[in-house]
């Protein structure tokens, strides 16, 4: 089974006005950005982390380090215990 796994890099943080006036072709900075640091997303829970990389001209993403389902996901170590 293939899910989408989100890559996330950094956080571009925009009022309102700001998101409502946003123009293809602008350039927004970026809040916390750490160029070796990302996190792999599945929905709201961080499945991963890892380093972006460069290899022959392409980003890819150096796994360091993999949660377990129910460590990722807050809520699924409460249910665990309840059974």
């Amino acid at each position: 089974m293939q899910i989408s796994v989100d890559v996330t890099v950094a956080r571009c943080p925009l009022s309102l006005e700001e998101l409502n006036s946003l123009q293809a072709g602008q350039v927004k900075g970026l809040e916390g950005f750490v160029q070796s640091e990302v996190l792999l997303k599945s929905g709201d829970s961080v499945v991963a982390k890892g380093t972006l990389i460069k290899v022959e001209g392409a980003y890819c993403v150096a796994i360091d380090r993999v949660f377990p389902v129910a460590d990722a996901d807050p809520g699924a170590a409460a249910h665990q215990g309840s059974g």
